[in-house]
């Protein structure tokens, strides 16, 4: 029951009136765009190549958590958009993300900044805060 009740509590997210619906590509994409690299990069299988691998699973978790909290789609569907990803792959991304979130401003930053290019409107939002 209580993990309902901080499901319902911790995040409520509308697009603005008039926006089209967000979808994982456009989540992708504005992640993308924000960290100033190609969306591939995000969903490829191999989760990069060496050395890349860590740079870059910091801004995947941040994309597969958008994309559960800002889309309709399971942990099952977003994994498979992400290279084919695990669902428990997704899941851990996010429990990093709301991790990170509740001590980092840089990753605060990202998300607040990833909002605005999705053109989200925040409700409530208090770990933003």
């Amino acid at each position: 029951m209580s993990l309902a009740a901080e499901d319902i509590a911790e995040i409520m997210l509308a697009p603005e009136p008039g926006s089209s619906r967000i979808t994982v590509s456009s989540v992708v994409h504005a992640c993308a765009r924000h960290y100033g690299i190609a969306p591939g990069l995000l969903t490829e299988p191999d989760g990069g190549a060496g050395q890349r691998q860590q740079w870059i699973a910091r801004k995947r978790q941040l994309a597969m958590y958008l994309a559960r909290e800002l889309t309709p789609h399971s942990t099952i569907q977003i994994g498979d958009l992400f290279g084919g990803r695990d669902h428990s792959t997704v899941i851990h991304a996010c429990k990093r993300v709301k991790e990170r979130l509740r001590v980092d401003d840089f990753t605060k930053a990202d998300v607040r900044a990833v909002f605005r290019r999705l053109g989200v409107v925040e409700l409530v939002r208090s770990d933003l805060a």
